[in-house]
């Protein structure tokens, strides 16, 4: 079992789930093989420091039993905030999975650009 943890980059932003780089590392890992023995778990978390990876790390992740964890953060420890990132707060996941769902639409891009 190996699990990808970071922002939305390993989410997949924009991206379908067959795009994503961990489903592409779950195929290429399986494709010589007669049965399927790599899963690979996808949980990048959009909007996420590696301060808060080190907290879902600590929380969830360990529960499922890694075998290895692929980290990919980075991007979002650099953006200005005005508030401590200890402080921060996010949406819900099902409201980012909506906003990454309507970010193929170029009249929503349009709307919020």
């Amino acid at each position: 079992r190996i699990i990808c943890m970071g922002n939305s980059s390993t989410f997949g932003w924009k991206v379908s789930i067959e795009q994503t780089y961990s489903k592409r590392l779950e195929v290429l890992l399986n494709q010589n093989l007669p049965e399927p023995e790599f899963e690979v778990i996808n949980a990048g978390m959009t909007g996420y420091s590696t301060y808060q990876g080190l907290r879902f790390l600590k929380r969830e992740i360990l529960r499922f039993h890694p075998d290895i964890i692929v980290f990919s953060y980075g991007w979002n420890d650099m953006c200005p905030s005005t508030i401590k990132d200890t402080y921060q707060k996010f949406p819900p996941q099902w409201i980012l999975n909506i906003d990454d769902y309507l970010s193929f639409s170029k009249f929503y891009i349009f709307q919020i650009h």
